[in-house]
C-alpha cells in the first residue's frame, strides 16, 4: 500500500486511517533508513537528503496529527453518547 502510494506520487490518503497508518510509518522508515545510512549525523546530509527528510518530517507532523484527531474524535464521541445518548 504505501509502495504503491510512494510511486503514484500521492501526497496521503484519507480514505481510512489504516492508510494514514502506513503513511506514517512510511515516513518514519524514511527518516529513519536515511538517518543510519549518513552515519547517524544530521552533518553528513547532502542537500537533497535534507530536502527529503524535511518533507518526510512534515508527512510525519502531518499524520500523528490526522490520526490523534481521529482518536480524540473517537474518545469525545463516546464521551457526548454517555453524556446525550441517542442525541449525540
Amino acid at each position: 500500500n504505501a509502495m504503491i502510494t510512494s510511486w503514484s506520487g500521492a501526497v496521503l490518503r484519507t480514505t481510512h486511517m489504516t492508510g494514514t497508518a502506513t503513511d506514517l510509518g512510511s515516513a518514519l522508515g524514511r527518516m529513519l533508513s536515511r538517518f543510519f545510512r549518513r552515519g547517524c549525523s544530521l552533518r553528513n546530509f547532502s542537500d537533497q537528503d535534507l530536502d527529503e527528510h524535511t518533507v518526510d518530517r512534515q508527512k510525519f507532523v502531518l499524520m500523528n496529527c490526522l490520526l490523534y484527531s481521529f482518536i480524540a474524535g473517537g474518545v469525545v464521541g463516546a464521551g457526548a453518547y454517555g453524556c446525550m445518548e441517542l442525541h449525540s
